[in-house]
């Protein structure tokens, strides 16, 4: 007499690949939303900081996620390293153009800081949507501070 098994249960199947790259690059691209909740001089820390927590997890596969991992890692940098810049150009026009004027060029410098945080939450937006469809988003404008295993070749992955 032959017994069926039971099907087995949510928690003893093998995970999906598909769907943990999917998952992961959607996170990583997501924790550049962290941002949001910092104050505009801590944004930029902020969302490098959970993007670096969730890449963690994401370089530990290969594929689409480490790929995205390592994409949003550069683009949290960039995004870091020009906001350090505009608030170093934006104390320098304090010190000394305006001289304690409310308007002016230091005026200017300080909507400027909002560009870079405007194009995070846009790059994290549709890096998340890109992600979460199965694919990588690359972004034009990250500097390419970590490039792929093989140069010229996007589609390799570099092992972070």
């Amino acid at each position: 007499m032959h017994i069926p098994s039971r099907p087995r249960s949510r928690r003893e199947r093998a995970p999906d690949p598909e769907a943990t790259a999917r998952n992961l690059g959607l996170g990583v691209w997501s924790a550049g939303f962290a941002g949001l909740f910092g104050f505009i001089l801590f944004s930029p820390v902020l969302s490098l900081v959970a993007t670096l927590i969730v890449a963690r997890f994401a370089r530990r596969t290969a594929g689409r996620a480490a790929e995205n991992a390592r994409i949003a890692l550069n683009w949290q940098w960039t995004y870091l390293l020009v906001h350090a810049a505009l608030l170093g150009l934006h104390g320098a026009m304090l010190l000394f153009v305006t001289a304690g004027t409310t308007t002016g060029p230091a005026s200017v410098t300080a909507g400027l800081l909002l560009v870079p945080a405007i194009v995070n939450v846009g790059a994290a937006l549709f890096g998340a949507i890109r992600a979460f469809e199965g694919g990588v988003f690359r972004f034009p404008l990250a500097i390419p501070f970590r490039r792929s295993a093989v140069e010229g070749r996007d589609d390799q992955v570099d092992p972070i």
